[in-house]
Order: structure tokens, then C-alpha cells, then sequence
């Protein structure tokens, strides 16, 4: 097993709700972008969770406008007696009524016990649809959904529960999510600009080592993490796809200096097949665990902070590992984790992962994955698909959620990374 941390973040999304009176496809589910903005919601206030812009005021016309016909955006809101759901689609708004915070988290937790051990959790994901997912008829005739999640719920795999029917969510629809809503908006309006010219850069095979050295403040001090063995094979066959102009950082040569010293702006795809740590000591204390540099002084952890810093342009960042840990819970926030840090360093969309992850399903999806991205589908179906074959190849009964749902698409994931061939 693979024994990375990589948390996916949630959101607060309280500002919304006050300001509110109240298989395989073809191709893809991208549809036909909305022509007109629609205007028949007031304006939502202040959406505290804006990743780059905290203070920006939320219209629901403007996410509405982002929409495409064929998807709804889900904003949860966990709270006692009672939480609630914002449904968003291309032209209308409601919120539902569900049970209360506790009752839900308690069943998240559970769920999420059941599928790491490696149990299928047929019946706590049915329940979990019904509380959150089955009176949402727009459902239906909406293939493309995108959670906004709230407290545990960022650590639920929305794909994996099961609908009346007794299939997975994945199997009819695609499900993204994101931070927060206005980050929804800021990666959609940014999936337009300029792209960088080199394709791929993948970070892999970092030598097995010790935490001894590392920051006090991670609590891993005489931890020892476990090698990587798939991960050389995993970052050389999507090079091999990619093309010929892919980047590398593997083993000895995967050091903090050697990333930096990187383009990293120019570069569309970034993937990441290495440890993560994280710390309940401060919400910027997560680290991807690289190469340290004696002879420069690097301790080899790139930590949240820095990561945050970074100037990036990526399509797509991948964070093809495992949790050791969970971040930390903000107020304003949800989850403060590497993800978030990617988004903030100008990321338009993430992979990252829920759980520890096996190191030979890990590599088959993320090859599966990758062979996708390069026909031209957009990321969203490229992941969606990838899991599916995986689904379709080992059998229901072998395929468990454990070694497929956990990795989560954050931000824009309605856009090809590659053009057709």
C-alpha cells in the first residue's frame, strides 16, 4: 500500500445559503457551453473559501453561467438540527432539507472503516445516497455533477454510493468537486487562458528514507516510510504516451532545487508518485516527501506553504499517492491540505487521493487515465472512464471502492488537457 498523505478540501458554504431565501458514454459529458448568463437568482454575498480572491462576492447567475445544461452543482451544509443542500442548475436553484450533522459524519465514518478494510460498504453507500443524493431528482437528467462539500463529506467519494438501482453513482454519472463555489467559477473562466508548452513533468522513485531529520513539528520523527516500487514504471509509461518532450525527476535526482530550477510554468501536466505527509500542527504543514540535498541543505519535504508559492500554469496536477493523516479543519477553509496549496499556486484542477491506495491498482489507473487524457477527453471523463475499465477488467467482487474511488478530481475537470489526435 501505498502510505501518502493527500486530502481533498472542502468548503464553508453558509454566506450561499444565508443570502438564498429558502458503462461508457460516446465521449465525454462536456456538452455545449451556456450562451447566456442567467439572472433570475439574487446575489449571494460573500463566499468566504475563494482560494485566491477570499473576499469576492458569489452571484448565482455567475456559477449558473458556468453550467452546462447537462450538470448540477451540489453545496452542502452541515449543521444541527438540520443540513441542507443547495441544488444548482443551469436555471434554477432550491434547497433541500436532510439530517443533521452528526447523524451524517457518523455514517461517513463508518463507511469509510468498512472500505479500507476492503469491504465492498454495499449497504452504508445505498444508505448514504439516500440521505444525500435521493431526493435530488434533477439527478437524473444531469450525467455531470459537481460537490461542494462540508465537513466529513470531503472525505466521502460521492462516485462510489449506490443508487436505488444497486449501481454505483460512476457508473451513469461523472462527479468533480471543488473547494469552494467561487473557485468553481475562477478555474472555469481560467481553463481559457494560455497553456504551457511542455507536456509533462513527472516526479517519481524517490529513494526509501527516515523522518529522523525532518521538522519537529510533523511528528514523524523516527518514521520510516515504506518504498515506492511502481512508482519508476508508473512516470515512464505516461511519459511514453505523453510524448517525447516529457521531463522527469526520478530517484536521487527528485530534489526540491532540481523541481524549482524547473519551468514549472510551462509545464500542462504535473504528477507527483510520492509520499505526502501532514500535521496537525498548522494548516500549512503538509509536505510532499522528495530527495533531500545534503549538500544543499534540503530536508527534501516541499511543504504546503511553499507549494502555494509556486508559479504554475498546469492543467492538471496528480498527486498520484496515499494518506497518512488528515489535514487540518478551517473554519473558513474546510481542509487545508497540499490540493488546496496546488490550486493556489495557479493549478486549474487536481488529483489527489482519500485513502491509501494500492500500488498496483494505483499504476493500472493512472496508465488507464493518462490513455485517455491523450485521445483528447476532457479530465473529467478521462478519470471517470479509467476507473470504469478498472471496474470492468477485475469484476465488481475484485474491484472494491478502496482501490478506485479514492481519487478525487478538484477544480475544472470539464476541459481536454490534449487536443484530439
Amino acid at each position: 500500500m501505498r502510505n501518502c498523505s493527500i486530502i481533498v478540501m472542502v468548503c464553508s458554504i453558509s454566506s450561499l445559503f444565508v443570502s438564498l431565501a429558502s458503462e461508457q458514454p460516446n465521449r465525454s459529458f462536456q456538452g455545449s457551453r451556456p450562451s447566456t448568463v442567467s439572472e433570475i437568482m439574487p446575489k449571494a454575498g460573500k463566499d468566504a473559501t475563494a482560494s485566491r480572491n477570499p473576499g469576492a462576492a458569489l452571484d448565482v447567475s455567475e456559477l449558473q453561467s458556468y453550467l452546462y445544461p447537462n450538470e448540477l452543482a451540489l453545496l452542502y451544509r452541515l449543521q444541527e438540527p438540520n443540513s441542507e443542500c443547495l441544488v444548482i442548475g443551469q436555471t434554477s436553484v432550491r434547497t433541500l432539507t436532510m439530517p443533521g450533522r452528526k447523524h451524517i459524519e457518523a455514517l461517513v465514518d463508518r463507511y469509510r472503516r468498512e472500505i479500507r478494510s476492503e469491504d465492498s460498504g454495499f449497504r452504508l453507500a445505498r444508505e448514504l445516497y439516500g440521505l444525500l443524493l435521493g431526493s435530488i431528482q434533477e439527478i437524473k437528467m444531469s450525467p455531470r455533477i459537481t460537490i461542494v462539500a462540508d465537513g466529513k463529506l470531503h472525505l466521502l467519494p460521492f462516485e462510489a454510493l449506490v443508487d436505488p438501482e444497486g449501481d454505483y453513482l460512476i457508473v451513469s454519472h461523472l462527479v468533480d468537486y471543488s473547494p469552494s463555489a467561487t473557485v468553481f467559477c475562477m478555474t472555469r473562466r481560467e481553463s481559457e487562458n494560455r497553456r504551457g508548452k511542455l507536456p509533462f513533468l513527472g516526479i517519481g522513485d524517490v529513494p526509501t528514507r527516515s523522518l529522523r531529520n525532518g521538522p519537529a513539528f510533523f511528528e514523524l520523527k523516527n518514521a520510516r516510510l515504506n518504498p515506492l516500487p511502481a512508482t519508476k514504471d508508473e512516470i515512464m509509461a505516461i511519459s511514453d504516451l505523453v510524448g517525447n518532450r516529457s521531463v522527469q525527476l526520478l530517484g536521487e535526482d527528485a530534489t526540491e532545487g532540481a523541481l524549482k530550477a524547473l519551468p514549472l510554468s510551462e509545464f500542462q501536466i504535473l504528477h507527483f508518485a510520492v509520499h505526502g505527509i501532514s500535521s496537525e500542527g498548522g494548516p500549512n504543514r503538509s509536505a510532499l516527501v522528495l530527495a533531500p540535498n545534503p549538500e544543499t541543505g534540503e530536508d527534501g519535504l516541499l511543504e504546503a506553504s511553499e507549494i502555494s508559492y509556486l508559479n504554475l500554469n498546469a492543467d492538471l496536477v496528480v498527486l498520484s499517492g496515499c494518506d497518512t493523516g488528515l489535514g487540518d479543519f478551517v473554519q473558513a477553509d474546510g481542509v487545508a491540505n497540499l490540493a488546496h496549496s496546488f490550486l493556489r499556486a495557479g493549478a486549474k484542477t487536481v488529483v489527489a487521493s482519500l485513502w491509501g491506495a494500492d500500488d498496483y491498482y494505483t499504476r493500472t489507473l493512472m496508465k488507464r487515465f493518462y490513455s485517455y487524457l491523450v485521445q483528447g477527453m476532457d479530465k473529467g471523463s478521462a478519470l471517470r472512464l479509467a476507473k470504469l475499465a478498472l471496474i470492468n477488467f477485475y469484476g465488481r467482487e475484485k474491484a472494491l471502492p478502496v482501490y478506485w474511488a479514492g481519487f478525487a478530481m478538484i477544480g475544472e475537470s470539464s476541459t481536454p488537457v490534449f487536443a484530439e489526435p
